[in-house]
């Protein structure tokens, strides 16, 4: 009878030998290290993805927001205001109240349709966003509102959210900005000289704050339109500065001299921080200020102007820093302050974001590109203008 095989015989083992072997305690350790390692470097860079993300999606946000003005553009033949004021200087004791008494309705709010979020100016009546009527009584042309407070729901449009005007890396509208007494100032802060009802100062355009009637809630933007170096002057030396998005201005983007990829229409904002104190503010004069700063509301307001970056630059500060001395005051400047504002020091009227690697800054074009925060005040200024005739290269 012969035999079938059935397969091998099983081995025999001795106690030597065995094919499932324990680990041995130091292949056990080197698997746990190795496992540590990789969690750890999981762990540091989480927050480095995170904010990658981020950018990302603040870049994809501003963009959207072009999209909109370059909608506008098609629709009404010009490029969309940066806010409805007054395009003046200071020349008399009546135009602080001039200003006040303009509709002061920014860029993202006019853009509103081309965004498909008309429905939330829907409350509101058109003499808002009429971009040729003064918003004055005593204009004659309206008889019904004196300033942009005592518009219709005005208050719903200022209490709605859009998370579209924010930058995701930021808190902007999940913070304080302290008033006198520690409470928090939920208030317009428009960009023309303070005004409380009785008396005007500080002439040198520091902020305006105007307590809305009731305790409306203001939400903020991250957004806001370039009007150029000097921002709003008729002096022919400063006017030549002047950005694409003026104020009651009708600008094209065929009229832009200095070509659209080289003209600033958007940037990103944070408001007044000084020495890493958000509601704090520098000053136009290249000198300290510790009690005044706020951040734009996106419905009011919403402009930036490329002066308000200088002092971080230029590091002229000479007066008392709170926290540092006099002596210590000349090598500290010049490390601690970016031209274009951080998290530990911004200017409520400059550029600046809460992205460690740059700020983002929209074009005429649509694109969007992180500006360092190393860039020379002097390229600022060019890339702010739109007429200066000055193209920068490689900034």
């Amino acid at each position: 009878m012969s035999r079938r095989n059935f397969g091998a015989a099983p081995r025999q083992l001795d106690g030597r030998f065995s094919d499932h072997r324990a680990f041995a305690q130091i292949e056990l350790t080197v698997v746990l290290v190795v496992v540590s390692l990789l969690v750890g470097l999981a762990l540091i860079a989480a927050p480095h993805i995170r904010e990658s993300s981020r950018q990302t999606d603040c870049t994809n946000r501003m963009r959207q927001v072009v999209l909109g003005a370059h909608k506008f553009h098609e629709s009404m033949k010009r490029l969309p205001p940066a806010a409805i004021h007054m395009d003046l200087v200071m020349e008399s004791d009546t135009f602080y109240e001039d200003l006040r008494d303009t509709q002061w309705t920014s860029a993202l709010a006019l853009c509103l349709p081309y965004l498909d979020m008309e429905v939330i100016t829907k409350p509101i009546p058109e003499i808002a966003f009429d971009m040729y009527t003064v918003l004055s009584k005593d204009s004659g042309r309206n008889p019904t509102y004196s300033w942009p407070g005592e518009i219709d729901n005005v208050g719903v449009v200022l209490a709605t959210r859009i998370p579209l005007f924010e930058c995701p890396s930021d808190n902007i509208n999940d913070i304080c900005y302290p008033q006198s007494g520690g409470a928090c100032d939920n208030s317009l802060a428009a960009y023309v000289p303070r005004w409380n009802g009785e008396e005007i100062n500080d002439s040198d355009w520091a902020g305006y704050l105007v307590n809305l009637p009731g305790d409306r809630r203001v939400y903020r933007t991250n957004f806001v339109s370039c009007i150029g170096a000097h921002g709003h002057q008729l002096d022919p030396e400063r006017n030549r500065w002047k950005g694409c998005m003026t104020t009651r201005g009708r600008v094209t983007l065929e009229t832009i001299v200095d070509g659209t990829s080289r003209t600033i229409m958007f940037g990103e904002n944070i408001g007044g921080i000084f020495a890493g104190r958000r509601g704090l503010d520098l000053d136009d004069d290249d000198v300290t200020r510790t009690s005044s700063g706020w951040a734009w509301s996106w419905f009011w307001g919403g402009t930036a102007q490329a002066r308000g970056n200088i002092p971080y630059g230029d590091a002229r500060l000479t007066t008392e820093i709170v926290g540092y001395t006099d002596n210590d005051l000349e090598p500290v400047l010049p490390h601690a302050i970016p031209m274009l504002g951080n998290s530990k020091f911004s200017s409520t009227k400059g550029f600046g974001s809460m992205h460690p690697k740059g700020v983002n800054i929209a074009f005429a074009d649509g694109s969007v590109l992180k500006l360092k925060r190393s860039i020379h005040w002097y390229t600022l200024y060019q890339l702010a203008s739109a007429r200066d005739s000055y193209v920068p290269i490689g900034y």
